[in-house]
């Protein structure tokens, strides 16, 4: 009897054990899996949005995301693709002229007393490629709530090449 009570325990003992393992072994598996695929998911949302991208992109001159709001004394920054298609290098002129609307009253805003744009006005791009510019644009801390629209003239040898536009919202 004794010898039985014994065995018993020691079944128990090592079920208890073994149910210890395969629990401590699931849980590190299932963790194991969950951040592989939470990596896989960010992966594959980058390349989603790359891929988007260069849909958008098709043009010789663009600007995927044209629309952003800002804060007054907020900056923020557009990214702009000018493909060269010519079979040598080029020079390429920007000009940014802006209109402003107010968000109140409709009536027009005095563009350079709101905001400040910031980018090259020349680029030199090699034969057939292309190339990626920043555009900064700040919200000066007086600047008024409205709707901004800057046209982005692009020109090669005094020629129009492309036209942009990006809109920034000022919010009080």
């Amino acid at each position: 009897m004794n010898r039985k009570a014994i065995t018993l325990s020691i079944n128990f003992l090592v079920i208890i054990i073994l149910s210890l393992v395969i629990v401590s072994l699931s849980i590190y598996f299932f963790t194991t899996i969950l951040t592989k695929a939470k990596s896989l998911a960010s992966y594959t949302q980058e390349e989603l949005d790359k891929k988007i991208e260069s849909i958008q992109c098709e043009g010789l001159v663009c600007i995927p995301i044209n629309y952003k709001k800002i804060h007054p004394g907020e900056f923020t920054i557009f990214g702009m693709k000018i493909f060269n298609d010519a079979d040598s290098e080029a020079t390429f002129n920007l000009n940014l002229p802006c209109s402003g609307v107010s968000a109140e009253n409709m009536q027009s805003i005095n563009c350079n007393k709101s905001i400040s744009i910031l980018t090259h006005k020349q680029v030199q791009i090699p034969a057939r490629s292309e190339k990626r510019i920043a555009i900064g644009v700040e919200a000066k801390k007086n600047a008024l709530p409205g709707m901004y629209i800057i046209t982005i003239n692009v020109s090669r040898n005094s020629k129009p090449y492309g036209v942009q536009q990006i809109r920034v919202e000022v919010e009080s």
